[in-house]
């Protein structure tokens, strides 16, 4: 379980895209995980030279896959593959932000990256990264781009052992 937080830029303004996941471990290097991510706030800028500008929310649930391939200590490197399904909710208006268009439309994430992960104790970790987002759907080329991830991960199976262990020794 954990946070999936990661800055971006959406119809060339930053933004941050906010997720939960939840994840199934295979061994010490591969991870499966399920992820519900959006931008509860609307991205995208006004501009004054174009005669229209968009400005969009997301919300899209993906699976990702993430494996292990260089171990130093506590220190992990692995690659990222993450695609999905979603909605892109969009708005275009005119330079006086007044709204021309609204509508809503299906998208299909891609997300290719490379993440680092640091394991600060048995049940806790600090995961950063970045890599890049394509997005696949009719009108939303704008919504590709890089991004900088920036995670704490809870290992919810030692958390759960952790906290059964010392219920056990105040009884005892």
């Amino acid at each position: 379980v954990g946070i999936d937080n990661r800055i971006t830029l959406i119809n060339d303004k930053f933004a941050v895209i906010y997720g939960l996941y939840s994840g199934i471990g295979y061994g010490e290097n591969l991870r499966l995980k399920f992820s519900i991510s959006g931008t509860p706030f609307e991205a995208g800028k006004i501009s004054q030279q174009n005669a229209s500008s968009q400005l969009s929310r997301l919300l899209f649930a993906s699976i990702g896959q993430e494996f292990d391939f260089l171990t130093a200590g506590k220190f992990k490197v692995a690659t990222y593959p993450n695609t999905g399904y979603g909605l892109h909710f969009y708005r275009r208006v005119n330079n006086h932000e007044e709204q021309i268009e609204k509508d809503i439309e299906n998208m299909f994430p891609l997300e290719l990256g490379l993440h680092g992960r640091y394991q600060i104790n048995p049940l806790i970790a600090f995961k950063t990264g970045g890599g890049y987002r394509i997005v696949f759907a009719k009108e939303v080329s704008d919504l590709s781009g890089y991004y900088i991830k920036l995670t704490f991960v809870v290992n919810t199976k030692k958390l759960k052992t952790y906290l059964r262990e010392r219920k056990h020794q105040r009884r005892t």
